[in-house]
């Protein structure tokens, strides 16, 4: 098993943003991140296309759809703040002990200054994962950012995007045994049938 799909992707993944980081339903800690080199590149276009099988799915509120490989579960979780608090937010999650899919979005607070890289070294860190490589992307005129990162010593591979809306984070996570690249057939079927289906 490849760390239970990274703890269950971190129950799909850490949200973090400016400071935020979450925090697993059942307390473990998060780890510090290690530094690392953003080998950011010039910004490709995400595309959305739709695979042939899988679970179509939508959240309760209904501004994304994505095609799961099988039908996901929610996992409640919580996002600790910068000041003490914390929101609540919902993830989703489908997959085996070694193989996972997972998405989730947290609405960050009004005021709040939301980063990308923020983000993506928040989840890293609480896989935890050596970042490998990262570049921004976009989507139907959302900034993202994609990485991938690396789990123990080749053991598992970390693959996400990442989208910032104007109150909302986004973020798509895989976990695979072994080294996985972005070109890999499930995840690009996953990431790619990735859709906002609301405009913010």
């Amino acid at each position: 098993m490849v760390l239970l799909a990274a703890a269950t992707l971190v129950a799909c993944g850490s949200v973090a943003s400016a400071g935020v980081t979450a925090t697993h339903s059942n307390n473990a800690g998060v780890v510090p991140t290690t530094s690392v080199t953003d080998e950011s590149v010039t910004a490709p276009v995400a595309t959305a296309t739709v695979p042939i099988d899988g679970f179509q799915f939508s959240p309760p509120a209904g501004d994304y759809s994505i095609v799961f490989p099988a039908e996901p579960t929610a996992n409640e979780q919580m996002a600790q703040l910068p000041d003490g608090s914390s929101l609540p937010f919902t993830s989703y999650f489908t997959g085996t002990a070694d193989t996972g899919f997972g998405t989730s979005s947290f609405v960050y607070p009004q005021g709040m200054v939301a980063s990308l890289e923020a983000a993506r070294d928040g989840a890293l860190a609480s896989v935890p994962a050596t970042m490998t490589w990262s570049e921004p992307i976009t989507l139907q005129g959302r900034e993202g950012l994609q990485f991938t990162g690396n789990v123990g010593e080749g053991q598992a591979t970390v693959l996400s995007r990442m989208y910032l809306g104007d109150t909302t984070l986004y973020e798509l996570m895989v976990v695979m045994p072994g080294e996985v690249a972005l070109d890999d057939p499930r995840v690009t079927a996953f990431f790619d049938s990735f859709r906002f289906t609301i405009d913010e």
